[in-house]
């Protein structure tokens, strides 16, 4: 196939697919600057290593310098490892909101999924006592639309954050996830809010996905609960 062939077959797929023609569009656009942000993350966070490092071989022996100095080199190491932590929460959501956005060409589990879609409502759940998952969430292959029931998860999360924190409540997100060949369900405790609580939150989420016919959005006694058809 020579390059105008190739090119009249590409805007033919675009034509019948605009949605994977805007998707490939987004790639395309964002992928560099999701690059550059790394690039100038990485090395911070390898530098603070050295730096660390580098402190602690010039730490004294006991008693071989002022008490002033040995404190503030134990300040100095608490302020490091404070960075080094931060550089690292960052480089975790910078890949988080790459997924959401971007999604990838690799398939993903449900496990990796749920693990992004909890970095995306970290700032939500970290107030409320955070999201634990039991049992651990399963390894089967999304294989519906991933970006919306990783956003979707996502939005959940944060929105039984939410309520909890209004409450001022703090018990946290009793997560689980459960698979059948027709259709996963994850399913977000929180026995901390009443089950009006739960509906008004599950009728906000549904309204969200209302054009898609594989996901629904309900709520129980104790949770929202998120079921996602298999293709």
């Amino acid at each position: 196939m020579d390059g105008i062939e190739a090119r009249e077959t590409a805007l033919n797929q675009c034509a019948m697919d605009p949605r994977g023609a805007r998707s490939e569009l987004y790639d395309r656009a964002l992928h560099p600057i999701f690059a550059e942000i790394r690039n100038v993350l990485a090395p911070l966070a390898s530098n603070v290593t050295m730096a660390r490092a580098a402190l602690a071989d010039m730490r004294p022996s006991r008693g071989g310098a002022p008490a002033d100095a040995r404190r503030a080199l134990v300040d100095l190491d608490d302020l490091l490892r404070e960075i080094e932590h931060t550089s690292t929460r960052l480089l975790e959501a910078l890949a988080a909101l790459q997924e959401a956005t971007l999604g990838g060409g690799a398939k993903i589990t449900w496990a990796e999924l749920c693990s992004v879609a909890g970095q995306l409502a970290h700032h939500h759940t970290k107030v409320v006592g955070g999201v634990s998952w039991s049992p651990a969430a399963i390894e089967t292959p999304v294989l519906g639309e991933r970006q919306v029931a990783l956003t979707l998860l996502a939005a959940s999360l944060s929105a039984v954050a939410t309520r909890l924190y209004r409450r001022r409540l703090s018990g946290g997100i009793a997560a689980s996830a459960s698979s059948t060949p027709l259709v996963t369900t994850i399913e977000l405790r929180a026995s901390e809010l009443s089950p009006h609580d739960l509906r008004d939150c599950a009728s906000e989420l549904a309204a969200l996905v209302d054009g898609e016919p594989a996901i629904r959005v309900t709520a129980s006694a104790d949770a929202v609960v998120l079921s996602f058809a298999e293709a």
